[in-house]
């Protein structure tokens, strides 16, 4: 998804195997992966991370895949500091989880 030129990429996998450490017997383990565009995540990616996992966690019905994780990871393709940014990286990821999870599928 891009808006101008910040571009950004959402992936999400699972349910698939949890690693022993992961495991949640009555739901899943969900992690959320945010790659900035060059570098490492510094703090401010982290944080991203945490309130992603704590808001799709409120909208993924986990506990319909026990025992299993389901990862997102949000990979920054382009960024030239748009002030619309942070409505790329929540609003792109809860729609792909919703589209995955949430939906009916036909």
């Amino acid at each position: 998804m891009g808006l101008g030129n910040t571009v950004v990429l959402c992936s999400v996998t699972g349910p698939a195997e949890v690693k022993p450490r992961n495991e949640i017997v009555d739901r899943a383990f969900i992690e959320v992966v945010f790659k900035p565009a060059s570098g490492i995540p510094s703090t401010k990616e982290k944080v991203l991370e945490h309130f992603l996992t704590q808001t799709l966690s409120s909208v993924i019905l986990a506990t319909l895949h026990p025992r299993s994780a389901i990862t997102i990871v949000v990979q920054v393709v382009n960024d030239d500091g748009s002030v619309i940014f942070p409505f790329l990286f929540l609003v792109f990821p809860f729609f792909v989880v919703l589209n995955l999870f949430l939906l009916p599928s036909f």
